[in-house]
């Protein structure tokens, strides 16, 4: 999935979404003297898969030994994934995250998009978890009359997150929808970002950023403050979160108060997000990403028809 900047200029091989784990490569012999001494192929290795394309990969392609090459299965626990039985619980989890987007305080804020891309955030900063909107609003209650879109993954650019922004545009185009929205104005949709932006990324979080403000820009003026778009960068798995709330959430709480899931992804290792949605019982949006192996046998197409997962296939 990646190449260093040396073989992509001299040898012409295609740039990947993993380019930047070869910053250090024109080291070279620093790698070469690492790989004398453990070489990759060699029985110090275990490599350790995700699914059946990376060990045949391994095996045929790279010569390693079949003995040193495994599978590792997925199990999910469903019950961390069902813990909204009642109203009080939903309750409870927009609570935390009012707290999170609040910094911790009694109001929750809606920075502008535009001045946020002014002053255009530095990659060096600790960004905290931030709510955007179309425009600067000083109070906002995130509790209530507020639909979930919730992307459950790190911000990188084989995600495609992007294409979230797309959907919520042909929502808004959609007459049906476009009038609940007019009959409910106090309706919110918020996109919401769980992970952190991963290393080599940072572009890639500004691209978001201009890619909103085209939405809310593009977007009748009557529903142009509706969308939300807020980035967590993983806050509820880190202790000052945890020592906040006796019972702090964590992401099954959030797959279960969402409307919809979001994966369109380009790539996928295994496609986690998937199983997880189909455990909480939450509908996915996602593409058929590539392997297209691997997206096959995560919803189930090797298996009998009545234990695959329910998809629906569409185009545009």
């Amino acid at each position: 999935g990646g190449h260093s900047e040396i073989d992509i200029q001299t040898h012409r091989k295609k740039p990947g979404p993993r380019d930047h784990f070869f910053k250090n490569y024109h080291l070279g012999e620093v790698f070469s003297i690492l790989e004398m001494i453990y070489p990759w192929e060699s029985r110090t290795w275990l490599s350790l898969n995700i699914n059946e394309n990376q060990c045949i990969k391994l095996i045929n392609k790279h010569g390693h030994n079949p003995a040193n090459i495994a599978q590792i299965g997925t199990a999910i626990e469903i019950e961390k994934f069902n813990t909204i039985k009642h109203e009080e619980d939903e309750k409870e989890v927009l609570r935390q995250l009012s707290a999170i987007f609040g910094n911790y305080g009694n109001h929750v804020s809606v920075s502008s998009i535009s001045n946020l891309l002014k002053r255009k955030p530095d990659p060096c900063e600790d960004i905290p978890p931030i709510l955007v909107g179309a425009e600067e609003i000083k109070d906002i209650d995130f509790t209530t009359n507020n639909i979930i879109l919730l992307q459950p993954t790190r911000i990188i650019s084989r995600k495609n997150i992007e294409v979230n922004f797309t959907l919520i545009e042909k929502l808004f185009g959609d007459e049906e929808f476009f009038t609940f929205l007019e009959e409910n104005e106090d309706l919110k949709i918020t996109l919401l970002v769980t992970g952190p932006i991963s290393t080599g990324h940072f572009n890639y979080f500004l691209k978001l950023l201009e890619h909103f403000s085209l939405l809310v820009s593009n977007s009748n003026p009557q529903i142009r403050n509706r969308p939300l778009l807020g980035f967590l960068f993983s806050e509820f798995d880190k202790s000052s979160f945890k020592e906040s709330f006796e019972n702090p959430i964590g992401i099954g709480e959030l797959y279960n108060i969402a409307s919809l899931i979001l994966l369109p992804s380009l790539t996928e290792g295994r496609g986690l997000p998937i199983i997880e949605a189909a455990a909480a019982g939450t509908p996915i949006f996602c593409r058929k990403f590539a392997p297209k192996k691997v997206y096959k046998k995560v919803i189930g197409k090797h298996l009998p028809r009545e234990e695959r997962l329910k998809n629906i296939d569409f185009t545009d």
